[in-house]
């Protein structure tokens, strides 16, 4: 279009002659009033700044051609921005003096500049080729998408903006140059990646390094022949499918080396090769995963179909890729599912929305034709699928319409519905097209710590400087309930920890009345909210899954609330309710539920729990009231959201535990059951795992230690990974009485060997993500302690709590762990030395050298980063009190060599250190430990393979450990 541009501004209407990649500029300068004008067009997606070297690169290109021009016309996809001052821009003043170094004068063309030019009448003719007919011009398309960012209300806040991964699946749909790069990068990182250990001669290996070659090669040819542009289509299955049966022909070789191995006279054997085949095993796979985490096949075929939870942010994210790509100039569609009808079909509903009297085809062909001509897909935004119409409408075109704008390469299309109602309106052959893509949008994450910073910031409280543990902090429904709880409170201080969630709670529906209040005149001093919801939750009390069909919850509202017509359209609006669809009933129905069930639980509960205000009361209501024992017939199915608030709120408002209600429980349903010892202990199970997820949620002062861990050491029925789970998630929060402390307290008092035997199995399945791919707690501190400048912002016993509990996990045999955990501990106690030295002192009379090394190892790390000169002198003279003073410093040589070293540095500082700098150094008093003076001294702990005993005593790991230590140059030799 630049180019169009160009000519007509220079009265050129035969065009400009240009080779093929021409550098510096677009075409050759054409001669007009005896000057040389040329032009070059920029697009950018990040702002004009960012990219300053690239413009000035292609300006002295330009100065490099024999026919250099006098004048370089400069088009940009934006405009520029004044700096602080009101003045011109740095960054604009370097590009024009680059030009003016080289005798040419820059004249820019920004996006004011090419909006007036299209519209002028002599230049129609441009804007049909590139924007069609039917009045599909720049301020459609940017009109229509602000209209309806409009229309989404609150579930769309430019301010509320985090960039979630999911969003990159649309540089996919767009086949834009951000997603070529990242296809590019994948295979040339896969192309040049080094191989230390190629065996080409190798008798076992040599036909696979062929084959390793002979791969590359083909690759490397498709890259070259390869031309990246919307017509051509991404095909590498036929390659990667030849890939996937190599790594499998390598893995069969590895197992038949393994097994010939001769474990008796040579353990050793094949162990070259075995490496080698590793190495290409695993460099192929990493190759593999990450194409296949690309999704080619959304570039080759930009359908898209997002599903996730209500508030999740589908509606968002449709919102924010429609607004960036309206403000890159980039035509893009965007409508919303509630403003479809059923009495027409969908694509006539398109064009109704767009007020279009084309055919769809029509309309179709336009957008092809400009996404053509811009070399960029058109985008099709539909929010909300199983809105407006629904499945009345989509269940049986959905097919129909996607197949449809499929047959137009240079358009992309993207629906978002939520996940209650995908089954319902996407059909099983849909479903199974591998044309289609489907995604599951999961809101925060992953993300947790930044969204919450955003939040925080928009609602402008104080930042949390402590780890975010809660799994629910990654709906950003929750996020936003706890925002708007606290936003009025006078300490604007985020909660820590969920304690007290009960209060939160209340103060959102608090929060609400006042908001409501505001929104019409009418609800003025109603406390309109609390009234609605408290009907609403007895209503919903008497339904199997907590929800009303739709007619029913309009006919309550409007029989208890006839004054407001508009009530329960606005709580839905405002996301206090929810509508969905069906997921029991044979007939699809529309239901309403609260948006955010906990939410809805608890206040389902707070109205049981009304007429009770004392202990008496409230054991007499499960001996009395029918509502009770409908709650303990059910309280596995459909009333455990209602116990799980229980278990939060009696403490609380009756100092009674859920526990000691559990003979209710247990004599009401064990009457009929025939192995009652069985269901005993199911039900004990059950409170056991009631109990613990409690604890994260309820106000720290009516937490009774004393009473919880004595119903726990006598009934408690969980496994030792769901008890440090636990522990681990409440570790960070002070005067907790089940925090980090708890848990170093459990795993001190064990010797190394008995902690090792649960402990070590902790670590291995609970220090990274679950299956959802939401990390653990562990990994949550871990990713939290590596945050920038956390040393600097946290506080002393929040830093404390959670390397505590970091430092138990240096006790991991697993290498990368136990690396990943030292460096977080450095960044965390940097500027921390009181907790530092708390740490230490807490493990002095551990019984494990893996934690010794590395706390001083991290010691060493905090002394050469921390910015205080007191901080060096205390740390300095702790460490030499502690491993010097008395002359007989630890054998352990890594750990003596962190500690002299810390305290070298800070002899290098000029700090004041009581310290005898003879102690520090070499040679030491230490006595050796008394080691095997020959290999005979340890053959005893080898195991024969032919002992009857070798697979009962773990021979293998055994002799493999044995090995180690005498064999070669590994882990110890």
């Amino acid at each position: 279009m630049s180019y169009f541009l160009f000519c007509a501004e220079m009265d050129n209407y035969i065009g400009a002659f240009r080779y093929k990649d021409q550098p510096g500029i677009e075409t050759e300068p054409i001669e007009k009033d005896k000057k040389l004008f040329a032009f070059q067009a920029k697009y950018y997606g990040t702002k004009i700044s960012l990219k300053k070297r690239d413009i000035i690169d292609s300006i002295e290109k330009a100065g490099n051609k024999d026919s250099q021009p006098n004048v370089l016309l400069l088009y940009v996809n934006q405009e520029l921005s004044k700096n602080k001052e009101g003045n011109k821009p740095q960054y604009q003043i370097d590009i024009e003096q680059a030009a003016q170094n080289i005798d040419v004068k820059i004249e820019w063309r920004v996006q004011s500049h090419l909006e007036y030019q299209l519209s002028q009448p002599q230049n129609k003719w441009i804007l049909d080729i590139f924007f069609g007919s039917n009045g599909l011009g720049p301020d459609f398309f940017k009109n229509q998408v602000e209209k309806e960012i409009k229309n989404l209300g609150p579930r769309f806040n430019k301010k509320l903006n985090f960039k979630l991964p999911i969003a990159q699946a649309f540089d996919n749909l767009s086949y834009n140059d951000v997603f070529y790069k990242k296809i590019v990068k994948i295979i040339d990182n896969w192309l040049t990646e080094k191989s230390y250990r190629r065996l080409k001669d190798n008798e076992h290996l040599s036909e696979f390094e062929k084959d390793t070659e002979a791969l590359n090669a083909e690759l490397t040819n498709w890259v070259n022949s390869f031309e990246y542009s919307l017509g051509n289509s991404i095909l590498l299955t036929d390659f990667l499918e030849k890939l996937n049966l190599f790594n499998r022909k390598v893995a069969v070789k590895r197992n038949q080396l393994y097994e010939q191995r001769d474990w008796k006279k040579s353990p050793n054997q094949f162990d070259n090769e075995i490496d080698r085949l590793r190495e290409i095993e695993n460099k192929n796979n990493d190759f593999l995963n990450k194409i296949k985490d690309l999704r080619i096949n959304l570039a080759n075929n930009p359908i898209l179909i997002i599903q996730g939870e209500a508030g999740c942010g589908k509606s968002h994210l449709l919102g924010d890729i429609a607004r960036q790509r309206k403000e890159q100039f980039l035509p893009t569609i965007l409508l919303l599912g509630t403003t479809f009808n059923n009495t027409h079909t969908i694509e006539k509903n398109v064009l109704n929305r767009l007020d279009l009297t084309c055919s769809f085809n029509e309309f179709l062909t336009n957008l092809n034709s400009i996404g053509n001509n811009i070399n960029s897909r058109v985008l099709i935004l539909i929010d909300a699928i199983n809105e407006g119409a629904g499945a009345d409408l989509w269940k049986n075109q959905i097919a129909g319409f996607v197949s449809e704008v499929a047959k137009y390469p240079a358009i992309g299309l993207a629906l978002t519905i939520r996940s209650t109602y995908f089954n319902d309106i996407i059909p099983i052959d849909f479903k199974s097209d591998k044309k289609n893509t489907f995604v599951t949008h999961t809101g925060f994450n992953g993300n947790e710590y930044e969204a919450l910073k955003l939040f925080c910031e928009y609602y402008e409280l104080d930042l949390p400087n402590f780890p975010i543990l809660n799994p629910e902090f990654s709906n950003p429904l929750f996020l936003h309930l706890v925002c708007e709880a606290t936003k009025n409170q006078q300490a604007k201080c985020f909660p820590k920890g969920f304690n007290g969630i009960n209060r939160t709670y209340s103060l959102y529906k608090e929060n609400l009345n006042r908001k409501f209040e505001e929104k019409r005149h009418e609800y003025k001093n109603r406390n309109i909210v609390s009234l609605a919801i408290e009907k609403f939750a007895n209503a919903l009390f008497n339904t199997k899954y907590g929800q009303l069909e739709s007619n029913e919850a309009f006919s309550l509202i409007d029989k208890e609330f006839p004054q407001f017509p508009h009530l329960l359209s606005d709580l839905i609006e405002e996301s206090v309710f929810i509508k969905m669809r069906s997921e029991h009933s044979e007939t699809p129905k529309d239901l309403i539920s609260f948006s955010y069930q906990k939410l809805g639980e608890f206040f389902m509960a707070e109205d049981l729990l009304k007429p009770y205000s004392t202990k008496e009361e409230i054991k007499n209501a499960f001996i009395n009231d029918s509502k009770f024992h409908k709650i303990i017939n059910e309280y596995q199915w459909s009333y455990r959201g209602i116990v799980e608030v229980f278990s939060v709120i009696f403490p609380e408002k009756y100092d009674l535990e859920l526990f000691e209600f559990i003979d209710y429980f247990f004599e009401k349903n064990a009457k009929n059951k025939k192995n009652k010892q069985r269901f005993r202990k199911n039900t004990y199970e059950t409170f056991t795992r009631l109990l613990l997820d409690s604890l994260k949620w309820r106000d720290i002062s009516n937490i009774n230690e004393k009473k919880i861990t004595k119903w726990l050491e006598k009934n408690g029925r969980i496994s030792n990974e769901e008890w440090l789970y636990t522990i681990t998630e409440l570790s960070a929060l002070a005067k907790h009485p089940f925090n980090g402390d708890r848990l170093h307290k459990i795993l001190s008092k064990c010797s190394m060997s008995d902690r090792d035997s649960f402990w070590q199995r902790y670590l291995m399945y609970y220090s990274t993500y679950n299956d959802e791919n939401i990390a653990f707690p562990l990994r949550r501190l871990i990713d939290w302690a590596w945050m920038p400048n956390i040393s600097v912002y946290t506080d002393t016993e929040t830093a404390r709590l959670v390397a505590q509990t970091l430092a138990w996990a240096l006790s991991s045999t697993d290498i990368a762990l136990r690396d990943q955990t030292t460096k977080a501990l450095v960044n965390l106690l940097e500027q921390q030395p009181e907790a530092l030295i708390a740490i230490l002192k807490a493990f002095v009379k551990i019984d494990d050298l893996y934690i010794q090394e590395r706390l001083y190892a991290v010691t060493y790390g905090c002394i050469l980063r921390t910015e205080k000169e007191n901080s060096i002198k205390v740390i300095g003279q702790y460490v030499y009190n502690v491993i010097f003073k008395d002359k007989n410093p630890p054998s352990h040589i890594l750990l003596r060599d962190y500690a002299r070293n810390i305290i070298e540095y800070a002899i290098y500082k000029n700090v004041e250190l009581e310290v005898d700098i003879n102690n520090i150094r070499p040679p030491y008093d230490t006595m050796m430990p008394a080691l095997p003076q020959s290999e005979d001294d340890v053959k005893e702990y080898h195991i024969d393979y032919d002992s009857p005993n070798y697979q009962q005593t773990y021979g293998s790991g055994q002799n493999a450990i044995y090995s180690s230590v005498i064999g070669g140059i590994a882990d110890f030799g």
